[in-house]
């Protein structure tokens, strides 16, 4: 093949707004995205339906699992994805998903993937997703766990819970060829994902069979300068077969195990027939180089497609233009009837944010004093829906969590990054079982967490953006259910939110609600009388706090001291085996010190290395006296053996004789010269 064809990787930038300008010009494959309907319940369809579109492999394990229709947004991305996964001339496209929360997004990428990986011939990392918090981590690997079974795919979900020797363990297996992977799908979290890329074992964590890789709520992932970082590690980690081709060779069993090979009925298998038998090195195209046709048609290349989801991805078209993506397709929710536009910042095109047809949305105006006692109305009005209240801080969910307890509310519970996250998992497990009816918390359940019987959320602080408030919406009115979101405004908010235009879209889309006197006036006297209570509450748990602190910097003290007295009875008993090494000391500490912990021995061994050297400039404290006075004797009455010294013949080169002849010198015995070897 003479003729050579370019593939070029979209490096998408906007252009700079003009003065006087509010919005930026988007990008055209934002502007040109197919358009989905978020009516879910009447635009859903059956699997028999769309039955040539979808394998039959995937209707099997849907039905099993007691899915029989698919929302509007996975019967418009199914299809195009899992054509994706066949073999094609041109490398997949990147495909970007922005659809209202609970609309099924997470299904749009968990059975293409599960589906283009079930034929692969050995274990290897062919899919990563990263995902924001550890609750979200446990969501998405019991989807995939779902279905990776009918696949045969082992799923590894890593969040920093435990250490990182722990998710090596799991990830990983010990071979005569050295660590070699187990998983097929990696879920982590960015920081725990970053742990291993830049660890001290990151030449064992190897990303260069990865086929797929998602951003689960992607604009939230890559919002900051952190996203940077992420980036460079993984594709480092991606790319390094590149940098040398024979140090990260492998034998693959089949060459194009990455395209699907099928001979479905209605997915014919690929004609492309090659030798599997050879051995052949891993090649992967860094991100912002070309493709020619003839390294695309080599079999030592290797696709990567990126797939970024979140409810609010096409108003962050700044945060796509920092990734580079490869011909990428958008797919985009709006209603059917009519799309109302809302200016979201003075850096985007008005823009449409959809919201659950389903969702209904109000406003409680009150004062700041009062709004612990709404937030017990309307839980009392609402007493037989399961409710989720999210608050600014984390010092307002612990206080109100532990006011609505005095105020004697049953299966009312805490959670914010304060609490450990096995407690955490235990809230939700407990709140998805119906043990607890009511979770007040932080921003950290915003998005992405499924809630499917929630049916009412409080906003005890408003949102600070349009988009953190369709995110805290989303946690209601999912799959077609219905439900309510309350906002909880003081006199001052209003006023700002009707003055400004970018709070003004939002807060005209609410409408005020009025909260029932009955339920008021029952919990005004109760309320008072526990407010009290609450502030002693609050104080004892601080002071609490504060004793706790110390008494980890205590444990702290007394394991330093008991490292210092086992180093002194070591040194008072085995004086004469020790030495100035610390190896030396170690392997004597290793035998004699009766202590399990391997980091407690070193810590002893090298104090005892300290004390070794103390010892030879004067007194040290806790050492046997009569001990030191032996060492300082034997120092003082140190004579060396000259024995050692005697030379017969002294080699000296032609200068420093020279010298040794202008000082008088050069009629010495023994003197040598050597002249420098020539060649």
């Amino acid at each position: 093949l003479e003729m050579e064809m370019e593939f070029t990787f979209l490096e998408t930038r906007l252009q700079k707004a003009q003065p006087g300008d509010p919005s930026t010009v988007l990008p055209e494959w934002i502007r040109s995205a197919e358009i989905v309907s978020r009516n879910i319940v009447d635009d859903q369809i059956s699997l028999d339906e769309i039955s040539e579109e979808i394998p039959q492999f995937l209707k099997d394990a849907l039905l099993e699992n007691g899915i029989k229709t698919l929302f509007p947004i996975q019967r418009a991305v199914l299809p195009f994805f899992i054509n994706c996964c066949t073999w094609s001339v041109k490398p997949p496209p990147d495909i970007c998903i922005s659809s209202p929360t609970g609309s099924g997004k997470t299904l749009c990428y968990v059975l293409p993937i599960i589906y283009a990986l079930r034929d692969r011939p050995m274990p290897r990392i062919r899919a990563l997703v990263i995902v924001p918090t550890a609750e979200l981590v446990d969501q998405v690997y019991q989807v995939f766990s779902q279905f990776a079974k009918y696949a045969k795919l082992k799923v590894v979900s890593i969040s920093g819970e435990k250490s990182l020797k722990k998710d090596y363990n799991k990830i990983y297996e010990t071979t005569a060829r050295g660590l070699c992977a187990t998983c097929d799908i990696l879920i982590s979290t960015p920081g725990r994902l970053l742990e291993h890329l830049l660890g001290p074992h990151r030449s064992s964590f190897n990303l260069q069979y990865l086929r797929f890789l998602v951003f689960d709520e992607a604009d939230f992932l890559l919002r900051d300068d952190y996203y940077a970082l992420l980036l460079k590690a993984s594709e480092e980690s991606i790319y390094c077969c590149n940098d040398d081709s024979t140090a990260c060779c492998d034998t693959l069993e089949r060459n194009f195990e990455f395209y699907n090979v099928t001979s479905d009925k209605h997915f014919p298998a690929t004609t492309r027939m090659i030798s599997s038998r050879c051995d052949h090195s891993v090649k992967r195209i860094p991100l912002n180089s070309r493709i020619s046709l003839k390294d695309y048609l080599s079999p030592h290349y290797m696709p990567l497609q990126k797939i970024l989801l979140s409810a609010t991805l096409a108003q962050s078209s700044e945060i796509l233009s920092r990734i580079q993506l490869f011909r990428p397709v958008m797919y985009k929710s709006e209603n059917s009837d009519t799309v109302q536009q809302y200016n979201l910042n003075e850096n985007i095109t008005t823009n449409e944010i959809v919201f659950p047809k389903n969702l209904e949305e109000y406003f409680v105006e009150c004062d700041l004093q009062v709004k612990p006692l709404i937030v017990c109305s309307l839980l009392k009005q609402f007493d037989c829906l399961q409710i989720l209240c999210f608050t600014e801080t984390r010092r307002h969910s612990h206080r109100l969590a532990i006011l609505l307890q005095l105020m004697n509310f049953n299966g009312v519970a805490e959670i914010s990054k304060d609490i450990s996250l096995g407690q955490r998992r235990r809230t939700l497990t407990a709140f998805a079982d119906g043990k607890i009816k009511i979770i007040i918390c932080s921003h950290l359940l915003s998005r992405g967490i499924s809630f499917p019987a929630v049916g009412l959320v409080i906003c005890y602080d408003p949102p600070k953006n349009f988009q953190s408030y369709a995110h805290v919406a989303g946690r209601t009115a999912r799959a077609g259910k219905s439900g309510k979101i309350i906002t909880l405004f003081t006199t001052d908010e209003v006023d700002r939110c009707s003055k400004k235009d970018c709070y003004l879209t939002y807060f005209s889309r609410l409408q005020r609600y009025s909260i029932e006197e009955q339920y008021v006036e029952k919990l005004k006297q109760d309320y008072a009388a526990k407010l009290s209570i609450l502030e002693n509450r609050v104080k004892q748990d601080e002071l609490d706090e504060t004793k706790s602190n110390k008494k980890h910097c205590q444990a702290g003290r007394v394991r330093t001291k008991t490292i210092k007295k086992a180093a002194r009875t070591i040194i008072n008993r085995y004086y004469t085996k020790l030495g100035f090494d610390f190896h030396t000391n170690k392997r004597i500490v290793d035998e004699i010190a009766i202590v399990p912990s391997k980091r407690m021995r070193n810590k002893i061994a090298g104090f005892t290395t300290h004390l070794m050297k103390r010892i030879q400039k004067g007194p040290v404290r806790g050492i046997s006296i009569k001990l030191q006075e032996e060492e300082r004797e034997r120092r003082d009455n140190y004579v060396p053996d000259v024995s050692a010294l005697s030379v017969e013949t002294l080699n000296i080169d032609e200068e420093t004789k020279a010298l040794l002849d202008s000082l008088g010198f050069g009629n010495m015995e023994g003197i040598e010269i050597v002249r420098p070897a020539i060649g």
